[in-house]
């Protein structure tokens, strides 16, 4: 093969490849040479050590398991946000609902997180129920912050619990 020709060789060539809707894929190992005019689709094998599998427990990310755990909390913040708007509950009494509603939803990831393993399920039941000490600290007025900050924190966490899944691995 000549210069253009040159990149990243499906390892089929070898006897290698995934089957996927009945029919073999090549496996391209970064790093081989391969002629890039083939025109056959691979899966790209990225040098990177594969994470632990999954465990065999129970996941609650499923129904109706997942209505419980998350389900359940995110109706009461956005009921209570409403009650709120419309003068029903009081801002202490919004405070208490949504500190309830973190706490469970921190208390969802942590049994999830026990079972199935996934990083991002640990680390939210770890730090929401923190957080959600942290709003009950604020609504008994030990500390003062603007709840926005406690949904920003809340959004933080959650989005930053992904990012170790995105980039090293998804069990633990």
């Amino acid at each position: 093969m000549g210069k253009l020709g040159r990149g990243i060789r499906p390892s089929c060539l070898s006897g290698e490849g995934v089957l996927a809707r009945g029919r073999e894929l090549p496996v391209i190992k970064v790093g081989e040479a391969f002629d890039y005019r083939d025109r056959r689709v691979g899966i790209m094998e990225l040098p990177v050590q594969p994470s632990s599998k999954p465990s065999g427990g129970k996941n609650f990310e499923k129904a109706p398991w997942c209505y419980l755990l998350w389900g359940v909390p995110a109706v009461l913040v956005v009921v209570a946000g409403i009650a709120y708007g419309e003068s029903v509950l009081s801002l202490t009494a919004r405070g208490v609902v949504w500190v309830v509603a973190v706490a469970w939803a921190g208390t969802g990831c942590l049994i999830n997180g026990q079972s199935c393993g996934r990083v991002h399920c640990r680390i939210d039941g770890v730090l929401f129920p923190l957080l959600a000490i942290v709003g009950a600290l604020n609504v008994l007025s030990v500390i003062s912050f603007d709840w926005n900050l406690f949904w920003l924190a809340f959004l933080g966490i959650l989005v930053g619990s992904f990012v170790p899944e995105w980039t090293w691995k998804k069990y633990s």
